[in-house]
């Protein structure tokens, strides 16, 4: 199990009403063509992808920033998430896809469809609870990982959309799943629902268990680019996020369950990457 130290002091606050980039609903993804000073922001309400330079936006002491709208014709194309963006396409959630590519230079979408099961859905709604992703892009191998939340196992495509392989870390979801959907015995699996990574590996914190209200403890599986597992740490308690400093070896939860709504730092040294 590994322990994590409590972050008590608050270094900084950019955010205040009327001071900058106004959102509806933000969310934000990583760019990977921009230096790490650059906060991405992709906001589903209104379609637009807003980039704030912190570095120059601290020493001026004002927000510099700029926004780009994604194919916002009649909103038939507004993405509902962005996962990363490299100089020439965004990986995006659209309505009706697994997920898809946009091309900037020629403003069109490769949507890539839903995984097939071994055996029919109910209801095809169902698709976007299964397999409602997490995508981390490698951009010296020049693919992405593609995670599923009611599925266990890891697909890799490359940047035209090609499917690389798929690699299963669970020999028994594909039972679990056609139990339950089938038959409404047991209870559905929950995965990965929150994922990163750098070059060398893939982060992904598997979803919590729930026992009443209470959060159970989670864990932090770890898989390389061939979609290898690692090694799989058990937190200390329920994370329900996570961020990474690679460069210091640190990595951040955010505690959701907890009352003060604590952020917690666990030491990746002792890992054993």
């Amino acid at each position: 199990m590994f322990i994590a130290q409590k972050i008590h002091e608050l270094l900084g606050n950019f955010s205040s009403v009327g001071r900058g980039p106004e959102f509806e609903s933000p969310i934000i993804f990583e760019h990977i063509d921009l230096f790490n000073s650059h906060l991405n922001i992709y906001d589903g309400s209104l379609g637009l992808m807003t980039r704030v330079d912190l570095a120059h936006s601290i020493k001026e002491n004002r927000y510099i920033y700029s926004s780009t709208p994604i194919n916002d014709t009649l909103k038939e194309n507004r993405p509902i998430r962005v996962f990363f963006e490299t100089a020439n396409l965004n990986c995006v959630e659209l309505e009706g896809s697994w997920f898809s590519l946009y091309n900037k230079e020629n403003h069109s979408f490769t949507d890539i469809e839903f995984p097939k099961l071994d055996f029919p859905l109910p209801d095809e709604n169902m698709n976007y609870y299964l397999f409602n992703p997490e995508i981390c892009y490698n951009a010296a191998l020049g693919k992405f990982a593609v995670s599923s939340y009611s599925v266990g196992y890891l697909s890799f495509f490359d940047t035209t959309g090609t499917h690389l392989n798929t690699i299963s870390y669970d020999p028994d979801y594909m039972e679990d799943l056609e139990s339950f959907l089938l038959h409404k015995s047991g209870t559905p699996k929950i995965y990965i629902g929150n994922m990163h990574a750098d070059d060398k590996h893939i982060f992904a914190l598997n979803a919590s268990e729930v026992d009443g209200e209470t959060m159970e403890k989670v864990e932090l599986l770890i898989f390389d680019w061939d979609g290898v597992p690692v090694k799989k740490l058990l937190l200390d308690r329920a994370i329900g996020a996570v961020a990474f400093d690679h460069e210091n070896k640190r990595m951040y939860g955010y505690a959701p369950y907890e009352e003060e709504l604590v952020l917690y730092e666990y030491d990746m040294t002792t890992w054993g990457l």
